[in-house]
């Protein structure tokens, strides 16, 4: 499904939990549980890994200040995207809208988002 027809945006791929901007993304906009969305932008990106295992897929995204780790399946399309600096958006997929899907779509069952940077303080005086 093109999702630029479906949506008026500016997406020209993707699944029910990524889209990819063949144009070239300028942000990876990341949709996780409980409503928290996070934007990062891709001048900031160091490096990707992708792990596959009998459980599932890994894809962690190394950015200057963040991680974010991506678990599911069928996770080396958006692999490629990365590399590329197309993917522009991630979420997490609920188990009811993961089932019934071909066992080689991308499913994303979760993301973690791990902060490098030290928590805020606040200053007494």
């Amino acid at each position: 499904m093109i999702l630029s027809e479906a949506r008026g945006s500016s997406y020209n791929y993707g699944s029910a939990c990524h889209a990819v901007d063949f144009k070239g993304a300028k942000m990876l906009s990341v949709h996780a549980a409980a409503g928290r969305t996070w934007a990062f932008p891709w001048v900031h990106f160091v490096a990707v890994e992708h792990r596959a295992g009998p459980a599932g897929e890994t894809l962690r995204l190394t950015f200057s200040s963040a991680e974010i780790v991506i678990d599911g399946t069928g996770l080396l399309p958006l692999l490629g995207a990365v590399t590329e600096f197309h993917l522009s958006l991630v979420r997490v997929l609920p188990p009811e809208r993961r089932a019934g899907m071909p066992d080689s779509a991308p499913a994303i069952a979760s993301i973690a988002i791990h902060s490098s940077e030290a928590p805020m303080r606040t200053e007494r005086s």
